[in-house]
């Protein structure tokens, strides 16, 4: 028979170790709890693409705070572990897609994924088709033909942007430019259902010979390398402005010129760019000349 004295030792040591277990678990709960973030309050995730079988979806977690992450698509396809993964379902329903943040975290949301879609043909009607038929080149103060070759059109509206305005309203129309330059053309038909552009170049007026017994007439400025680097000088220097040129290229504001870096502009924005630049650079130029009208309509700078 155990004595009295040796009970009573067994349950004082019997105390102490069970004092001492419940030491270590409140110190290992309390350091994992100190350890250890809390989770958000809300976990967001986002959904976008095509939520259609085969079709990608995108899935992103916007929760702040998030370092790990466990995504359950639902379909028991592998897990993804990265925060923005993309999906393909290959099959029609409704998923539960789980996702884990920081080991411990998590938040549940649900898709639905349709069918796929057929195609569908439609029969769309053939539209009216406006055909301008004209020439790309005239010469200012003659008379230039067009007409629309569509066969359904009901109703013209024709504009040569001379104006700003409709020119005229018939199938077929003669026109007389006032000026040289390049010009679109603008044809709508049947209350612009259909609307199509035809460019054309209209080259300065033939030199008329002077009539017996009357003097000729002054023969324009003539233009020279010398003479067109002084000007881009003085419109680098804001002396003068592009209309300096306009005696010497018959009132044509898109001739064009060539840079020497082959680059090609029209003059007026070439002028633009030297007036707010406040430079120049150009030792000569060289000029292409309209062997009707003697106007320069190109120019090349050295």
């Amino acid at each position: 028979m155990a004595s009295p004295t040796s009970k009573k030792g067994l349950d004082k040591n019997l105390l102490i170790g069970l004092g001492a277990i419940i030491l270590i678990a409140g110190a290992i709960f309390l350091f994992r709890s100190c350890t250890r973030d809390e989770c958000p309050a809300k976990i967001e995730i986002a959904v976008s693409g095509d939520l259609i079988v085969d079709g990608v979806v995108q899935f992103d977690d916007l929760t702040d705070g998030a370092t790990e992450w466990d995504w359950d698509f639902g379909d028991q396809s592998p897990h993804e572990y990265v925060r923005n993964p993309k999906h393909t379902f290959t099959k029609e329903g409704t998923y539960r897609i789980l996702l884990i943040i920081n080991g411990r975290c998590d938040a549940i949301k649900e898709i639905s994924i349709l069918p796929k879609q057929e195609a569908i043909q439609i029969d769309v009607p053939d539209l009216p088709v406006a055909t301008i038929v004209g020439p790309e080149e005239a010469m200012v103060g003659e008379p230039v033909h067009f007409r629309d070759a569509s066969t359904v059109a009901t109703s013209w509206e024709w504009m040569f942007n001379e104006s700003g305005k409709v020119d005229a309203t018939t199938r077929e129309v003669d026109y007389t430019y006032k000026s040289p330059g390049t010009f679109s053309v603008v044809l709508i038909i049947n209350g612009k259902s259909e609307q199509v552009i035809h460019r054309i170049r209209v080259k300065p007026a033939k030199k008329k010979a002077p009539e017996p017994g009357k003097p000729a007439p002054p023969a324009p400025p003539v233009m020279n390398s010398v003479t067109f680097i002084n000007t881009m000088k003085k419109v680098a220097e804001r002396k003068a402005k592009f209309d300096a040129f306009d005696p010497y290229f018959c009132g044509d504001k898109t001739i064009k010129i060539t840079l020497p870096d082959k680059s090609v502009k029209t003059l007026m924005a070439f002028c633009l760019e030297v007036y707010r630049d406040k430079s120049f650079t150009g030792n000569s130029a060289s000029f292409t000349t309209d062997k009707d009208s003697d106007c320069i309509t190109a120019i090349k700078l050295n």
